[in-house]
């Protein structure tokens, strides 16, 4: 029944991508790969809907979860020990490899933490009125 209302909806996209069934066992329960399972959170392509900014950091044009985790030059280091090989390799693939995705929940805590900084910055300064 869950499988059939998966496969039929219209929505979500982007998840149905990496989750091809409905699998409570194939959970993650986690924080942060959920937000690359849903392209919410922390991304700025999501977070444009709120502050009206999609370009990354590093200066990209957009902030998607594609771009941070396999080509933004900001979060190199988190990549330099995945296997060779690993940009052609789905981010699927990528996901759910072990090894991966403990380097992937490292990169989006730290870019959890950069973003809420960089917001609390903004929120000081319209507060301050500078």
């Amino acid at each position: 029944m869950w499988q059939n209302r998966w496969n039929d909806s219209k929505h979500a996209r982007w998840t149905k991508n990496l989750i091809d069934k409905v699998n409570v066992d194939g959970l993650y329960g986690d924080f942060d790969i959920n937000q690359i399972l849903t392209a919410h959170g922390v991304f700025r392509e999501h977070q444009a809907r709120f502050f009206k900014k999609t370009s990354c950091s590093c200066g990209q044009e957009t902030g998607s979860v594609l771009h941070v985790i396999k080509e933004c030059e900001i979060w190199t280091s988190y990549r330099k020990n995945w296997p060779s090989g690993w940009q052609l390799t789905s981010l699927k693939d990528l996901i759910n490899n072990a090894d991966i995705r403990i380097s992937l929940r490292g990169l989006l805590h730290e870019l959890l933490i950069k973003e809420l900084d960089l917001l609390l910055s903004f929120s000081e300064t319209d507060v301050s009125g500078h």
